[in-house]
């Protein structure tokens, strides 16, 4: 499916004009039905590789040993980590299948509930300056008390939009930006000196994921903290992160992790090591929105404010889509299961919704190169 954002997602990697999902369906002989999401990458593919690869590994087995077929089937992330994103769909369909078997809400068979609602961050993308603050202006009209605002592409540009932003909406509410891994580390240190006035909550991802030295060479040089995102992808990716001392918040994806099972020991690493975190965005349905929701709800970590894109699409394909509260917070579904079903008709309509399911290697009306690493 592919639903259309309200605006140009523009990054320092690039740009997208609307949100695009695989739906999963788990069928059991009991005939409950689980549904999973694996959104933004690698649709064509993922799609093909669950029915060729991991099907033959799933008929036949008890869907309530879900720790059981995780390690069955994530032998694949040994070859490619694009597995995680598929794999993560069948971990969620599971949980929604145990769930409706016992007839809880996913956060029972997570622990219990520890929170009902989860804050969320007003996100700015790169956009012209007027556009920027008119986006940062109604963020905090509708109760987001942090804003995260992508930078990277023109680093005087950035201080421009950032300062505009902090004159629009004030001094108390915090922000947070994000490179994108478009940084050297020494331009890191220097850019990253230069916003610290502007008050900065922490910084995310300036560095490539793969340069951890660089990521802890940043860390010490600034005052403001650093979050990891594209560095924090699996477990062995938390483990190493939290050895080096490299960042104080990790950015969790369940898509990244490979689902929720994996997603949770990410979040067990962090609460060991004293980092906090929060959850990372690729634009998530329904679907995937719940099963981020009970995450959160049943973990002590995740007091800061999240990202979610769900504010930025124009329409969700579940039954009854989620309303932002006046705090713009996200409340956790407490029926069985994932708490959420897909709208048959919303599913074929935009499932004949024509478009680039890519990141945009070209921005609209101009001509866009990646960032990554760069010495300015």
């Amino acid at each position: 499916m592919r639903i259309p954002f309200t605006e140009l997602l523009r990054a320092a990697y690039g740009a997208r004009s609307h949100a695009s999902y695989l739906l999963v369906s788990i069928e059991t002989d009991q005939g409950l039905v689980g549904y999973g999401e694996h959104d933004g990458l690698f649709h064509e593919t993922a799609e093909a590789f669950i029915h060729s690869e991991l099907k033959p590994l799933l008929i036949g087995e008890d869907p309530l040993q879900i720790e059981f077929l995780t390690h069955k089937t994530e032998h694949f992330l040994l070859w490619n980590t694009f597995a995680a994103y598929p794999l993560a769909a069948i971990d969620m369909a599971l949980y929604d299948i145990k769930g409706k078997a016992l007839g809880v809400p996913i956060y029972e068979v997570l622990g219990g509930l520890y929170r009902e609602k989860m804050d969320t961050t007003g996100l700015i993308h790169l956009h012209v300056v007027e556009e920027d603050v008119a986006s940062a202006v109604r963020c905090v009209e509708r109760g987001h008390k942090v804003i995260k605002v992508k930078v990277g592409f023109d680093l005087e540009k950035d201080m421009e939009r950032l300062t505009a932003i902090r004159d629009a909406v004030g001094p108390a509410i915090p922000f947070r930006i994000d490179p994108n891994m478009a940084w050297s580390p020494r331009t890191a240190v220097r850019w990253i000196r230069r916003m610290e006035k502007l008050n900065l909550q922490w910084v995310e991802q300036p560095v490539p994921s793969w340069d951890i030295e660089g990521l802890v060479e940043v860390a010490r040089a600034v005052d403001t903290p650093l979050s990891a995102d594209e560095s924090c992808m699996t477990v062995r990716d938390a483990w190493r992160l939290a050895e080096a001392r490299a960042v104080e918040a990790f950015n969790v994806y369940l898509t990244e992790a490979g689902g929720i099972t994996r997603a949770r020991e990410i979040v067990a690493i962090a609460n060991a090591a004293g980092i906090a975190c929060v959850i990372g965005t690729w634009g998530e349905g329904g679907v995937g929105q719940a099963a981020v929701l009970h995450m959160v709800a049943s973990s002590r970590n995740f007091e800061h404010a999240s990202d979610t894109a769900y504010g930025l699409t124009a329409d969700d394909y579940i039954t009854e889509p989620f309303r932002f509260d006046e705090n713009a917070r996200l409340t956790v579904p407490r029926k069985s299961g994932l708490g959420v079903e897909p709208s048959p008709a919303k599913v074929d309509h935009y499932a004949h919704i024509e478009g680039e399911d890519r990141v945009f290697a070209q921005g609209p009306g101009e001509r866009f190169i990646p960032r990554s690493r760069m010495i300015l």
